[in-house]
């Protein structure tokens, strides 16, 4: 009986080098977070790695729980009905909110503090809330009428 004779990989060598090129086709962003850049009209730029929140559950989370955030992240909410605004329950830190307009232009910013059951709204339209450490905006040079280069994705037809 003449014996098969092996190739030189075995079933786990092929599998560790599938999981190996699968791995290394992924990049960095694969996590859920996306770049966001921000424009001041006086020509400042300002990057921020950003979650979206976008599910009901997403949106109502936010940022619950955490005890912190990096220096230049952020969490985006994608708001497609009005609600009843931005509030700090069960969030440890201080943070800035920017309201964004559907085409990315911040119509309004406000602080929060830890914790707070205060309710921070406008009367502006807007689709996308902006939330950062406090002060983050102004140590960029950000502000009211500045714009956000939102992604494709997200964008509603007819914004630049």
């Amino acid at each position: 009986m003449r014996r098969r004779r092996r190739g030189p990989y075995s079933l786990l060598t092929i599998v560790s080098l599938t999981f190996a090129v699968l791995a290394s086709a992924c990049q960095p962003g694969d996590d859920g977070r996306l770049t966001l850049t921000l424009h001041s009209r006086q020509g400042a730029t300002a990057r921020l790695s950003v979650e979206v929140a976008e599910t009901p559950y997403q949106l109502e989370q936010g940022l619950a729980g955490r005890t912190g955030l990096p220096r230049d992240a952020g969490m985006l909410f994608v708001i497609d009905r009005r609600g009843a605004g931005f509030w700090m329950k069960d969030v440890a830190f201080p943070l800035s909110v920017a309201f964004i307009s559907e085409c990315g232009e911040i119509v309004a910013i406000a602080d929060m503090e830890p914790y707070s059951l205060q309710l921070h709204d406008t009367e502006l339209p807007y689709r996308f809330g902006l939330e950062v450490n406090r002060g983050w905006f102004s140590e960029h040079a950000i502000g009211v009428g500045d714009g956000a280069a939102l992604p494709r994705r997200l964008r509603r037809p007819g914004c630049p």
